[in-house]
C-alpha cells in the first residue's frame, strides 16, 4: 500500500478523463480505413506502395481494438464498445482477409464480442483464428512462428512482434473456453521466442532473428518490441494457465527483463527507441506497453512495489502526450526489421498511430484498476 502522504500522478477523476479522450480520439481515427504505411512517407518512396488499396483487418488497428476492449469497462458513454463492433462488423460485412500470424489480433476482438454479447458467430470465427495459429500459420523450421503480414514474408525470420499479435487471443481465448492447446502453442512460442531473441549480456531482446543465417541483423533493442515481450509475459503470469514449472520459467524470463527495463527508464519516466541508447528518441507507444505490463505485474502479484512505481512514472509523463482531442503523440511510425541502430532512431513519430492509442488506452486504463488495488 502507498503511504497516505504520497501523491498520485493522476487522480481516478483525472485518469478516467484521459481514458475517455483516448476513445474518443480513436474513434475518431476511421480503424476501417487507415494506412500502414502513415508516418512513412518520406521513408517509402516507391510510388506503387502508395496507390495500393490496403487491408485494415491486420495488426496495427488491431492493437487500437484492444486497447479499446481494455478500457470498455471505464467508457462512460460507451463508445468503446461500439468502435470495437463498428470495426468487426465493416469487416464482416466485406469479407474477412485471408489470415497471418500478424493479421490475428483483430480476431481478439470477436472473441470479446463473444464473450460480451454471446454471438456464437463471433465464437466460431475467433477459434477458427486460434486454430490457425496452431496449425495453418507458416513456421520456420526451428518451429517458430515465421513472421508473416498481409502483404509480405520474411521467410525463416522470428520478429519479436509476432508473440503480441498473435499471442493475445491465445491467452484470452484459451483461459477463458478452458483450451490446453492454446495456452501450450502461446507458451511454446513465447519460451522459444526468447530463446533466439534474448540477450544474457544486454538483459534485453532483439527486434528479429534470421534462422538461416544465424543472426540478430542489426543487433537492436527495439523499445515498442521489448514492450510486446513485456505484455505477453505480464498477460500469461496474470492468467490462471500457466501454474507449476510454466509459472516459474515466465516469472524468471519476466523478472530479468524488468529489471533491465527498470534500469533502462528515463529520468522523465520515459524509455527510449532504442533502449539502451539515450540519443535516441524517447517514445510514447513503447512507455505506454511498459507502464501496462509493470502495473499489471504488480496487481497480479509478479512484481513488487518498484515497478508500480515505474509504472506510475510512466503514467505521469504519458499524460502530457495526451492531445485535448485524445490523440497521444510521440509514437513511432511501423517499423520493420531495420539494417542499424540509426534508422531505428529515425523513424518518423509525427503521425498519430493506431498502436500508440491501444497501447496507451491498456496504459491508463490499467493505472485505474490499479488505484482500487491500492
Amino acid at each position: 500500500m502507498r503511504k497516505a502522504n504520497e501523491s498520485l500522478p493522476l487522480s481516478a477523476a483525472e485518469a478516467q478523463n484521459i481514458v475517455n479522450r483516448l476513445v474518443a480520439g480513436t474513434a475518431g481515427m476511421e480503424l476501417t480505413t487507415f494506412h500502414p504505411g502513415t508516418g512513412l512517407e518520406r521513408v517509402i518512396v516507391d510510388p506503387e506502395f502508395w496507390k495500393q488499396s490496403y487491408i485494415t483487418w491486420d495488426w496495427g488497428p488491431g492493437v487500437a481494438l484492444a486497447g479499446l476492449i481494455d478500457a470498455d469497462e471505464f467508457s462512460t458513454d460507451g463508445a468503446a464498445y461500439r468502435t470495437v463492433r463498428k470495426f468487426v462488423r465493416y469487416w464482416i460485412d466485406r469479407g474477412l482477409p485471408l489470415q497471418t500470424v500478424n493479421s490475428t489480433l483483430p480476431y481478439y476482438a470477436m472473441f470479446w464480442l463473444e464473450m460480451r454479447d454471446g454471438e456464437a458467430a463471433m465464437a466460431d470465427r475467433a477459434r477458427q483464428a486460434a486454430e490457425y495459429c496452431l496449425k495453418d500459420a507458416r513456421f520456420c523450421t526451428n518451429g517458430l512462428w515465421n513472421h508473416t503480414g498481409l502483404y509480405f514474408e520474411w521467410s525463416e525470420q522470428v520478429w519479436i512482434d509476432t508473440v503480441y499479435v498473435a499471442g493475445l487471443l491465445l491467452i484470452r481465448a484459451g483461459e477463458a473456453w478452458s483450451n490446453r492447446e492454446y495456452g501450450d502453442m502461446i507458451f511454446e512460442q513465447v519460451i522459444g521466442h526468447w530463446d533466439a531473441l534474448y540477450s544474457a549480456e544486454a538483459g534485453l531482446l532483439y527486434h528479429g532473428y534470421s534462422v538461416n543465417e544465424n543472426h540478430h541483423f542489426s543487433g537492436v533493442f527495439w523499445g515498442r518490441g521489448n514492450a510486446w515481450m513485456a505484455l505477453v509475459l505480464a498477460e500469461m503470469l496474470a492468467s490462471r494457465s500457466f501454474d507449476g514449472d510454466r509459472r516459474k520459467i515466465l516469472l524468471g524470463h519476466w523478472t530479468k527483463l524488468a529489471d533491465k527495463l527498470l534500469a533502462l527508464q528515463d529520468g522523465t519516466g520515459l524509455w527510449h527507441t532504442v533502449l539502451p541508447d539515450p540519443a535516441s528518441p524517447l517514445e510514447a507507444s513503447c512507455t505506454a506497453g511498459f507502464a501496462k505490463a509493470f502495473l499489471q505485474g504488480w496487481r497480479s502479484g509478479s512484481l513488487d512495489d518498484r515497478y508500480r512505481d515505474a509504472g506510475f512514472r510512466a503514467i505521469d509523463a504519458l499524460r502530457h502526450y495526451v492531445g485535448d482531442a485524445g490523440d497521444l503523440f510521440g509514437t513511432s511510425a511501423g517499423t520493420g526489421v531495420l539494417a542499424d541502430p540509426a534508422e531505428y532512431a529515425a523513424v518518423p513519430m509525427h503521425h498519430i498511430q493506431p498502436w500508440g492509442q491501444g497501447l496507451a488506452l491498456q496504459a491508463f486504463s490499467e493505472y485505474l484498476r490499479c488505484l482500487k488495488r491500492d
